[in-house]
């Protein structure tokens, strides 16, 4: 079997959720003698130099990257407003991309066709024109509840006006994708759920696999419940979002109740603006050069979001190191966790810092709690059992 990959962005370097899900993805593959062909776009914003790619990738997934200029200027802006379309769908289609694409579709043939994400949905009329495979989207969130969150939790009205705007948008292109495709393969079963109420094609739950070897789990003397610790991308909107109300929010609770206690957040592309919120034990540390190594140092990992869809792939990541967990409700959604067992949810200042202070109290049910969360990736996001069921769904689709 051949599996076609397109993908909005570089696969590398495997510090954000897509990236690390688009990896293992395609690893799972090739590992179970799929042959993988990845197309990927290479936006100006974060773009990646194709020799910094390893060699050992590119070969493993026969990666081409395709450069497109996805800078931000007021009359793109300003014509998208005219225009009518979603933004962030239409940045990603360039003319030289689709000459690229339809170059490898004319030469080269395939048994599926894969688009990670709606981004790459603008090429779909282009592949539909010169591929006869069957084509799945593998939906990472659904888009535009992100945006309708954002816009519900903004506070400034022209703002909040602007994100319901993109957020409509984004639903008319993502919906009508979904009845485009042959095949949805959504990131958790609440995504596949509500995608199932609004397109007749086939739709199955796939979550991102971890390759279990590349996470040791965390030891006993290892543990310091008085670090906490935040890894992720940090110009994807939800996760500004996030540091923004903990700092505000959660912050001045901890800083009272627990002293001694230091909070941390790390990630690629920090805005200014965050990097202003570093005050006394509250650090913004910004990229790391390993995050297994990041995570140690703060075992204590906090998800704060509170907005957002899918999965969130850097707690998936914790879960694997046998890490505590002090998630929100939203921040944990998708997964088949249980709280008190795999992690601790909390909503607000309160229940945070109850939930801290059990973790403090208690470091044998912190250290248990880590370790029952290894469990539950190990039984639940095994990459090759997950690869088995992306396999049998692309026959299903192809004969």
């Amino acid at each position: 079997m051949r599996v076609l990959i397109v993908y909005n962005k570089a696969p590398f370097p495997l510090k954000d959720g897509g990236a690390i899900a688009v990896n293992s993805l395609a690893s799972g593959l090739a590992a179970a003698n799929v042959q993988v062909r990845l197309f990927a776009l290479n936006p100006s914003r974060n773009y990646i130099a194709p020799e910094a790619v390893p060699e050992e990738m590119r070969q493993r997934l026969q990666l081409s990257l395709h450069p497109l200029n996805t800078d931000l200027a007021p009359h793109k802006a300003l014509f998208n407003l005219i225009a009518g379309s979603s933004f962030h769908i239409s940045r990603f289609f360039q003319v030289p991309v689709a000459a690229d694409l339809q170059k490898l579709l004319e030469h080269e043939t395939f048994d599926i066709i894969q688009l990670e994400a709606p981004f790459v949905g603008m090429y779909l009329p282009l592949i539909r024109k010169f591929s006869k495979a069957p084509i799945v989207l593998r939906a990472h969130n659904v888009e535009y509840l992100i945006w309708q969150r954002l816009a519900a939790g903004s506070k400034n009205p022209i703002k909040a006006w602007y994100l319901k705007l993109q957020a409509r948008r984004l639903q008319s292109f993502e919906s009508k994708l979904w009845q485009e495709v042959d095949g949805i393969a959504a990131i958790s079963e609440i995504d596949a759920q509500f995608i199932r109420q609004h397109t007749s094609k086939p739709v199955i739950s796939l979550p991102t696999g971890l390759e279990l070897g590349s996470y040791p789990t965390l030891q006993r003397t290892q543990l310091r419940t008085d670090r906490l610790g935040f890894l992720g991308s940090m110009d994807w909107q939800p996760n500004q979002e996030a540091v923004r109300w903990f700092v505000q929010t959660i912050w001045p609770k901890i800083q009272s109740e627990f002293p001694g206690t230091s909070v941390t957040f790390a990630g690629k592309n920090f805005p200014d603006k965050l990097l202003e919120l570093a005050k006394n034990q509250l650090f913004m540390q910004g990229e790391v050069s390993d995050a297994t190594t990041f995570r140690q140092q703060h075992p204590i990992f906090i998800v704060p979001m509170r907005s957002g869809s899918g999965i969130r792939i850097k707690l998936l990541e914790a879960m694997a190191l046998g890490l505590p967990i002090i998630s929100t409700t939203l921040g944990a959604e998708g997964l088949p966790v249980v709280d008190q067992k795999h992690l601790l949810l909390a909503d607000d200042a309160a229940s945070f810092a109850k939930a801290l202070h059990r973790l403090q109290k208690d470091e044998d049910f912190a250290f248990n709690l880590g370790q029952q969360g290894r469990q539950l990736i190990e039984s639940e996001f095994n990459l090759s059992v997950l690869t088995q069921q992306l396999t049998a769904f692309y026959t299903a689709l192809h004969t």
